[in-house]
């Protein structure tokens, strides 16, 4: 008797963990996008994208740039440093506000524990940290820190997502939608 009372109560806790382990799985898929370029301008003009038609992309240090024409690519590499470096400086004044954390994600304290925090930009995603040695340990391994943001973008935005239908198409995001990560944002879909 005291076996059977055993194998149930066991049976429950392993049936109870697939359900849990099944949910979280279709809840945490994620797709997180440092590349994609954010800003709605030019970095050479400070025009909209639009301005001259269908921006032109470009694929510059790992990162997508854009441009309102083909002539700004050029401009851009005479000096990629300075572009580069103002680039960068549009993407913290955009990603700064919505920033998730208020602690450094590789060492875990207080933002401004150590003086002013590091703001950095890997490829177009704005990273922050206490201080700039945590930088060069989060370019050995970007991926795991990534994956702290990304878990703490979802968490920031996931209860409050103002939307019920996918921004690409309009079908319904139901139970278990796919969170992409952009710019520190999330958008959620209805599927991959």
């Amino acid at each position: 008797m005291k076996s059977h009372v055993y194998f149930k109560g066991n049976l429950l806790v392993a049936l109870l963990a697939v359900l849990i382990l099944g949910q979280a799985q279709a809840e945490d898929k994620v797709i997180s996008d440092s590349a994609t370029y954010t800003l709605d301008a030019c970095p050479i003009t400070g025009q909209s994208l639009n301005a001259m038609g269908a921006p032109v992309i470009e694929t510059i240090n790992d990162r997508e740039v854009r441009f309102c024409c083909p002539a700004r690519i050029n401009k851009y590499h005479e000096d990629e440093t300075a572009n580069d470096a103002k680039l960068d400086t549009a993407i913290i004044e955009q990603q700064k506000d919505a920033y998730p954390l208020d602690t450094c994600v590789v060492l875990g304290g207080k933002l401004g524990g150590m003086g002013d925090p590091e703001d950095y930009v890997y490829k177009n995603r704005l990273v922050r940290f206490c201080c700039a040695g945590c930088v060069k340990t989060f370019e050995k391994a970007p991926e795991t820190y990534l994956a702290k943001l990304d878990a703490a973008v979802l968490e920031k935005e996931r209860d409050n997502y103002p939307l019920d239908t996918c921004i690409v198409d309009g079908k319904p995001l139901g139970d278990a939608p796919v969170a992409l990560i952009i710019g520190n944002r999330l958008v959620l879909l209805h599927c991959e």
